[in-house]
């Protein structure tokens, strides 16, 4: 999926998950963009294809990515 893709699909994110008090907060990004987010989040959660391989691959980039105060 483009980057121009998931930014038109902010609002209907939103609206699926009922939460307006996060759009400010979404930022669309893609898999390339992984780390870069991780590294700038509060709060990473995964959710993925439930495949050990890859579970496990974006595990070991996650953990190498995100800060000691992150959740």
């Amino acid at each position: 999926m483009t980057l121009k893709k998931l930014r038109r699909l902010i609002p209907r994110i939103i609206k699926s998950v009922k939460a307006d008090a996060i759009a400010k907060n979404l930022i669309p990004a893609d898999f390339s963009m992984l780390e870069q987010c991780v590294r700038e989040s509060d709060l990473a959660f995964e959710s993925t294809s439930e495949n050990i391989k890859v579970k496990t691959d974006i595990a070991r980039q996650v953990g190498a990515a995100l800060q000691p105060h992150a959740v």
